[in-house]
């Protein structure tokens, strides 16, 4: 296991937490990430197995987030066979999107038809079309690029 910092786990409820108190929602999900594939994948039942935390009256950013949460930890509970926890379940019903949310830098209809092909199942079914790599292991990709293009 790489070596990591003291910080406590960065687990899905606390990417959530920290997605709430303003943080760049891309850096907390790029730390939970770091966790999943590096520091912590060991531990992934612990890293998903509490949900996020959401107020009593959600902002549309804060469903569409915790929503977001949602299909990527159904994704990755399908990509690395575990089981998905309960909460998953019972918060799609809380904050399902009926408007898609395209989180693209640009969205046309080309672009909309190529995300509901190409993008997980666990994403296009809560409405959520953000591209197909979402979670990709940075050391599954290193691993097929050639040693010597590495050290360019």
């Amino acid at each position: 296991m790489p070596m990591r910092s003291d910080d406590p786990l960065q687990t899905i409820a606390h990417t959530f937490d920290r997605i709430r108190k303003g943080q760049d929602p891309w850096v907390a999900i790029g730390k939970f990430s770091n966790e999943w594939f590096l520091y912590a994948a060991d531990r992934r039942p612990t890293l998903i197995a509490e949900a996020p935390s959401l107020p009593f009256s959600p902002t549309r950013e804060e469903c569409r987030w915790a929503s977001f949460l949602s299909a990527s930890v159904g994704y990755l509970c399908q990509e690395y066979v575990l089981p998905c926890p309960e909460w998953v379940h019972e918060l799609d019903e809380l904050v399902h999107l009926d408007v898609p949310w395209y989180h693209v830098l640009y969205v046309d209809e080309e672009i909309k038809k190529w995300l509901e092909v190409a993008l997980p199942l666990a994403f296009k079914q809560r409405n959520i079309f953000c591209g197909s790599q979402v979670f990709p292991d940075k050391r599954s990709i290193l691993s097929q690029v050639p040693e010597r293009e590495r050290m360019r």
